[in-house]
């Protein structure tokens, strides 16, 4: 039976405990994000339009691990709450392009303020240094699992 090197126990309490923290993190965005009438999926989805402008429901599939047809239907239900609007895209006539509408920026923007606030006080009592080196090292895990 194969066992685990010091480091690969070590990658193993850590992937544990991040997914942990995952869930975690996950719940309370969830509820603070569900005065809005947002999940952390929609929050997620606002994330990536505000700061990657307008996309393909293709593309913001593709960059993320879910399949096109989630989206899709997230993409769907937020048109209905005025949240997204769509737009032609100039490469492609039927792949039309996801954008926030002026009510899903402005929302947006709303709780982004309080993640904000939320984050800061998340962050008091640890240094920045353990927190970039934490960071840097989740980063090149990632980049290991996309090989």
């Amino acid at each position: 039976m194969a066992k685990y090197s010091k480091e690969g126990e070590s990658i193993h309490a850590l992937v544990v405990e991040l997914t942990f923290t995952f869930f975690k993190l996950r719940s309370s965005g969830d509820s603070q994000y569900q005065k809005y009438g947002l999940s952390s999926g929609r929050m997620a989805l606002m994330r990536s339009l505000f700061t990657g402008g307008p996309q393909t429901v293709s593309a913001i599939a593709a960059s993320r691990p879910v399949a096109r047809q989630g989206i899709q239907r997230m993409v769907n239900a937020m048109l209905k709450d005025d949240l997204l609007v769509l737009t032609d895209n100039p490469r492609h006539k039927r792949a039309r392009l996801v954008e926030l509408s002026a009510t899903g920026s402005a929302l947006y923007q709303q709780v982004l303020q309080e993640e904000i606030e939320f984050m800061n006080r998340l962050s008091e009592g640890l240094s920045l240094d353990s927190i970039e080196q934490c960071r840097a090292l989740l980063e090149q895990v990632r980049d290991r699992l996309e090989l």
